[in-house]
């Protein structure tokens, strides 16, 4: 077994906004510890409808075990209630990147912006 790299923080923000920032470069086994917790606040929630903002600027890659790791987690989230998923990055690269890797990362439902701002305003105008 292998040791986890990558890092993240979650938090639970008003309006069922899960605020998630991404560090580093995740393996496999980083990518399930996040998705541990992840579910973990997700199941927590009274109301099941949540929105997500993910602030991948940090985020330097994943091994494909962990890009694939991600996209069950995003066919999770979507079976699980997720209205919406704001994700902030300065790079364009970045963003393609997962949607190249995630097949299950859910277009209608996902925006990449520049400006954490801007990202929260969106979601809190998504019903």
């Amino acid at each position: 077994m292998f040791e986890a790299h990558g890092q993240y923080l979650i938090n639970l923000t008003p309006g069922n906004i899960i605020s998630i920032r991404l560090y580093g470069s995740f393996n496999e086994q980083g990518a399930s510890e996040y998705g541990r917790d992840l579910k973990k606040v997700v199941s927590s929630l009274e109301d099941k409808c949540f929105k997500l903002l993910i602030d991948i600027n940090e985020f330097e890659g994943g091994t494909p075990e962990a890009f694939a790791f991600a996209d069950n987690i995003n066919h999770w989230l979507i079976e699980n209630g997720m209205l919406a998923q704001a994700i902030v990055s300065k790079s364009q690269v970045k963003f393609e990147t997962a949607v190249a890797f995630e097949p299950h990362l859910n277009l209608d439902k996902t925006k990449n912006f520049n400006k954490l701002e801007d990202a929260i305003f969106w979601l809190n105008n998504i019903v």
